[in-house]
């Protein structure tokens, strides 16, 4: 049943929607009133055909538009911002006078990036959503 026959059955009553249809579309060209041998919803029982054929039409157009926004949306995944938060240790052992930041960056550098490629989940602390700076998909810079 494609979206004009779907659209039809809110307003025809057969058995057969294509059918009434495409009766309803060939007198519309030639007549105003409903052929007899289509069945309209008791509402709609005195509308002139126009007015059915418009109904009909009004309906497909929704049913597509809807249709076509099920989809937008399933493809649309829902994102937050979240915060990560990563403790990483390690012991080295260095001279007493090369006790400074450099020093102590220059030698645990090398170890504590191979704990992150190797040991990442075992360091994770907590994550929690980031409050202080929500996602926000129309100015967001990250993926």
């Amino acid at each position: 049943m494609n979206f004009r026959e779907k659209a039809a059955s809110f307003v025809l009553c057969n058995d057969d929607i294509t059918e009434a249809l495409e009766l309803l579309d060939n007198a519309s060209s030639v007549s105003d009133t409903i052929p007899d041998e289509v069945i309209v919803w008791e509402k709609f029982e005195y509308d002139p055909i126009e007015n059915i054929i418009e109904y009909i039409d009004t309906i497909e157009t929704m049913l597509k538009e809807a249709y076509e926004e099920g989809k937008r949306n399933k493809l649309i995944k829902m994102k937050k911002a979240i915060i990560v938060e990563y403790s990483f240790m390690t012991r080295i052992v260095i001279d007493e006078d090369k006790e400074n930041l450099e020093s102590i960056v220059a030698e645990t550098k090398q170890e504590i990036l191979d704990k992150v490629n190797t040991e990442l989940s075992e360091n994770l602390c907590e994550w929690y959503d980031d409050e202080e700076m929500p996602y926000d998909s129309e100015n967001e810079l990250s993926h």
